[in-house]
């Protein structure tokens, strides 16, 4: 989900903006959909190294 709020937030700042306070925003929500699609694969990375090393204990 947060990549594709990621990818949703880049495409939206291809069309031109008339405000520049409403393109601090965007660039605001950019950011922050970034940093979630990263969380959200850290967190993927973290889930999956777990279930190996757990695997490897107990196997």
């Amino acid at each position: 989900m947060a990549w594709l709020m990621s990818a949703y937030f880049v495409a939206r700042t291809v069309r031109a903006r008339k405000a520049p306070a409403e393109q601090l925003r965007w660039i605001s929500r950019i950011s922050r959909g970034k940093e979630w699609a990263f969380c959200s694969l850290s967190a993927y990375v973290a889930w999956h190294l777990l279930q190996f090393f757990t695997a490897l204990v107990l196997g």
